[in-house]
C-alpha cells in the first residue's frame, strides 16, 4: 500500500501530453453524471407541459437517476477490478450516450423515467471507473494532485450544466436539446476512451469470482476501520455541502432579499472558490503531508460553520459574514474531497470497489442531511447553518480519530 505521503508516481506510459489528456477525460466521466443532473432543471415546467406530467413526475426523473449513480457506483466499481476497467468503461459511456438519445427523444413521462435510471447507472459507472484509473495510474502525492486537478475540472463542468441547458433551451426553445448534448459529448468521450486510455488494471492483478469478489471487496472495505473514515468523512463533508444546497436559495432570496440572478452570482463564485481550492491543492500536496491537509480543510470549514451559525443566531443579521462563511464552507471542499478520496482508494487493491463506496458516499450526503434541512420552516437559516455546522464538525471528527494509522501502520 502506498501512502500519499510518498514520492510521486506516476505510470510511465502517462506524462506530459498524455496525462492532461488522460486528466480531461477522467474529469469528463465523473462530471457525466451531476452534468446531467443539472442541465435540464430549468426546463422542468416546459418537460411538465410538453409531456402532460406532473410536477412530481417531473421531480421523480430526478430522483431516479440519482438512484441510478448510487447503484451503477456500487456495481461496475467492483465489476472492474476482476474485468478490467477499460472494456467496461468504453461500453458504460456507450451506454450513456444510448440513454442521453432516449431521453431526448422520450414521448412520455414512463419512457423518461427508464431512460433516466439508465442514464444515471451508466453516469455511477464512470465516477466509479474514473477514480479507479486515477488509482491505477498514480500513487503518493502524484494520486493527490491528479485527483485534485480532475475533480476541479469536474466542478467547472457541474458549474457550467446549468449554464449550458438554459442557453441550449433559450436557443432552440426545446428541452431535449441538452440531451442532445450529452449524446453528443459521450460520443466523443467513447472515442477519447477508446484512443487514448490503455487497460489500466492487468491481469495479474484481477480478482476473480464475480459477485461472490465483489461481496468480499466490500466486506474488507467495511472492516478496514480507515477507509470507513475516509468514506464517512466523504459523507458527512458532503452532507454539509448539501444542507447549503438545499435550503441557500430560500435564505439568500426570501430572508436576505437577493435577487434570483444575485442568487445565481453566489452559487458560482462560491463554486469557483472550490475549484481554485482543488487546483491549490494540487500544488500544495507537493509538500505538505495529504490527511494534515485533508483535517486542516476540515478545521477551517467547521470555523467558518461556527461563526456563520453565530451570524445567523443574531437578533440582528447581517448577509455579507453569511456570504463569506458559505464561501469558506464550500470551497474547502477543493481540499476535503480529493485528498480523502485519494486516501481511501489507496487503502486498498480493489479500487474500483473503493471508488464506487467513496464516490456513492458523496451522493449519499445529500441523502442523509435531506430529512433535518427544513425542521425549521419558519427560519430556514438557522436549520440550513445548524445542518452545515453538526456535519462538518462530524466529519472532523471521524477523519482525526478514525483514520488515525495504528501500530505498524504507516501514517497517510
Amino acid at each position: 500500500m502506498t501512502s500519499p505521503s510518498s514520492p510521486v508516481s506516476l505510470s510511465p506510459s502517462f506524462a506530459g501530453r498524455r496525462m492532461t489528456i488522460l486528466t480531461v477525460i477522467l474529469a469528463a466521466l465523473n462530471a457525466y453524471a451531476p452534468t446531467s443532473m443539472d442541465i435540464y432543471l430549468p426546463a422542468f415546467p416546459q418537460i411538465a407541459e410538453e409531456l402532460n406530467a406532473t410536477t412530481s413526475q417531473v421531480a421523480l426523473t430526478l430522483a431516479v437517476n440519482l438512484v441510478g449513480i448510487v447503484v451503477g457506483q456500487l456495481f461496475f466499481g467492483p465489476m472492474t477490478d476482476s474485468l478490467g476497467r477499460r472494456r467496461i468503461v468504453i461500453i458504460t459511456t456507450v451506454i450513456a450516450a444510448v440513454a442521453s438519445l432516449g431521453v431526448a427523444l422520450a414521448p412520455t413521462i414512463g419512457i423518461l423515467l427508464v431512460m433516466r435510471l439508465i442514464q444515471g447507472l451508466a453516469g455511477g459507472a464512470g465516477i466509479a471507473i474514473a477514480r479507479a484509473i486515477a488509482g491505477d495510474v498514480a500513487s503518493g502525492k502524484a494520486a493527490a494532485r491528479l485527483f485534485s486537478i480532475f475533480i476541479s475540472l469536474t466542478v467547472t463542468a457541474t458549474i457550467a450544466a446549468p449554464i449550458v441547458g438554459g442557453v441550449l433551451l433559450a436557443v432552440t426553445g426545446t428541452w431535449r436539446s441538452g440531451f442532445v448534448f450529452l449524446f453528443i459529448v459521450d460520443l466523443i468521450l467513447a472515442v477519447a476512451i477508446a484512443i487514448y486510455i490503455p487497460e489500466t488494471h492487468p491481469d495479474h492483478a484481477r480478482t476473480v469470482g464475480g459477485f461472490t469478489s465483489a461481496g468480499r471487496s466490500y466486506l474488507a472495505l467495511l472492516r478496514d476501520r480507515i477507509f470507513m473514515g475516509y468514506a464517512l468523512t466523504l459523507v458527512l463533508a458532503f452532507a454539509s455541502l448539501y444542507a447549503y444546497l438545499a435550503e441557500s436559495a430560500f435564505v439568500l432570496q426570501t430572508q436576505f432579499g437577493l435577487s434570483p440572478n444575485q442568487y445565481t452570482l453566489v452559487l458560482a463564485i462560491n463554486s469557483g472558490g472550490l475549484m481554485l481550492i482543488g487546483f491549490l491543492n494540487a500544488r500544495l500536496v507537493r509538500r505538505w503531508p495529504v490527511r494534515g491537509l485533508l483535517i486542516m480543510g476540515l478545521i477551517v470549514a467547521v470555523f467558518a460553520g461556527i461563526v456563520l451559525t453565530t451570524s445567523v443566531l443574531m437578533v440582528e443579521r447581517h448577509v455579507l459574514p453569511i456570504l463569506i462563511c458559505l464561501f469558506i464552507v464550500v470551497a474547502t471542499r477543493g481540499i476535503v474531497t480529493p485528498n480523502a478520496t485519494v486516501l481511501g482508494v489507496e487503502r486498498s487493491q480493489t479500487r474500483g470497489a473503493a471508488g464506487a463506496v467513496l464516490g456513492a458516499g458523496t451522493f449519499f450526503g445529500g441523502i442523509l442531511i435531506t430529512p433535518f434541512v427544513g425542521l425549521t420552516p419558519a427560519d430556514p437559516a438557522v436549520s440550513m447553518t445548524v445542518c452545515i455546522v453538526v456535519a462538518a464538525l462530524f466529519a472532523l471528527i471521524v477523519a482525526a480519530t478514525m483514520t488515525r494509522a495504528g501500530k505498524g501502520v504507516t501514517a497517510s
